[in-house]
Order: C-alpha cells, then sequence, then structure tokens
C-alpha cells in the first residue's frame, strides 16, 4: 500500500487536488485516484487527523465529542457548509488551531456593517470523522442510520470508515445490507468499495 501525507494547508482545495498536484500522467486522473482511495491501494494521511482515536478526542479538553458529531450530522441533512460557530465557538476556534487545522474561518461585515465570522470543515474527510460517529453504538437510531443513508451520496465515505470502526461481525452484518440494496437498486456506489475494503479484515 502506498501512504501519502499531505499537510492541511495544501488541501484547501480538496484532498484529490492537492494528491494530483504531486503526481504526473494517468495517476492524476480524479477518477483513477478515487478509486486508489477507497480500494485502499493509497492511504492518504491527513496532518494529525488518521492519528486521532475517538478516545483521544474524549480525553482532550472535556471535548464535546458527541454533542458536536450530532450537530454536525444535522448540518449535513440540512446541507448547510457553515459549522455552528454560535453553539460551539470554542470547539470551532479550538480545531483552527494551528495544532489541528481541521476548519477554516471566514470573515466579512453584515448590513449593518457589524463583523461577522463563520467556520467551515477544510474537506470532507474531516467532516466524515465526526459524522460516523453517529453510526456507531449499540442504540436504536444508531443501527437505523446504517440502513436509512446508504443511498445518500452525502454520507458515502462515512460508510468507507464504518468498515473498520466496527466490529467485524457488525461490518459483515452491513456488508450484506448493502449488497443487498445494490441488487435491488442497482447503486453500487457503495458496497463495491465496502466490500474491497472488508477483505483485509476478513
Amino acid at each position: 500500500m502506498r501512504k501519502k501525507s499531505l499537510g492541511n494547508r495544501k488541501c484547501d482545495k480538496g484532498v484529490i487536488k492537492a494528491i494530483q498536484a504531486k503526481l504526473h500522467g494517468q495517476a492524476q486522473d480524479a477518477d483513477f485516484l478515487k478509486n486508489l482511495i477507497y480500494s485502499g491501494a493509497l492511504d492518504i494521511c491527513i496532518d494529525r487527523l488518521n492519528e486521532v482515536s475517538p478516545n483521544s478526542w474524549r480525553r482532550y479538553a472535556n471535548f464535546p465529542l458527541k454533542k458536536f458529531s450530532d450537530a454536525v450530522y444535522q448540518m449535513r441533512l440540512n446541507d448547510e457548509q457553515a459549522l455552528p460557530g454560535d453553539k460551539f465557538q470554542q470547539v470551532v476556534q479550538s480545531l483552527e488551531d494551528e495544532k489541528y487545522k481541521m476548519v477554516v474561518s471566514r470573515q466579512w461585515q453584515n448590513e449593518e456593517g457589524a463583523a461577522r465570522r463563520e467556520w467551515y470543515f477544510r474537506h470532507d474527510k474531516i467532516m466524515e470523522f465526526f459524522l460516523v460517529h453517529n453510526f456507531l453504538g449499540e442504540k436504536d437510531e444508531a443501527k437505523n442510520r446504517l440502513i436509512d443513508h446508504m443511498g445518500d451520496s452525502r454520507f458515502r465515505g462515512v460508510y468507507f470508515l464504518l468498515v473498520n470502526l466496527l466490529p467485524l461481525d457488525a461490518a459483515k452484518e452491513l456488508k450484506e445490507k448493502l449488497v443487498q440494496y445494490a441488487a435491488d437498486t442497482k447503486d453500487h456506489t457503495v458496497s463495491d468499495t465496502f466490500v474491497q475494503l472488508l477483505r483485509p479484515r476478513v
């Protein structure tokens, strides 16, 4: 497996574009790159994101992982881009800190001339890191989400994270459901890659 490390600052225009800038020839093709990444042939490390476990986040300054992840999930459902900085100002400012560099902020003035500021994830990989926590656990709510979002392209990357975050038996069960969903709908955008990523664990 090839591993490529990227700094968050180089990913302002997206992870794929950042990788393309480092490669040549056919390897620069966006679809080709996506297949490499999602099949596990190319492992991407973005700053320290890949090294941070859920337990580490819980220990970090009482980081409100569940509440913030819930808010990110609702934000995604509503197709909103800006993070809820009014409710999690300290959190988003921490994520913007030089140590993590997971969000960026934009400032402007509203019609009254007052200064406004909004925060955004640098790229989808970081957002998916928080989204996936809404799909883990034994509660019915989490289990229902595994089924409800199978055909939702907004959560495609979440399923690829679940390959390694779910217990093996649960991952196998989800694989079967995804395969059945693909057979019924002819939509293989998640199931095929999920199956390929799960093979090393089986």
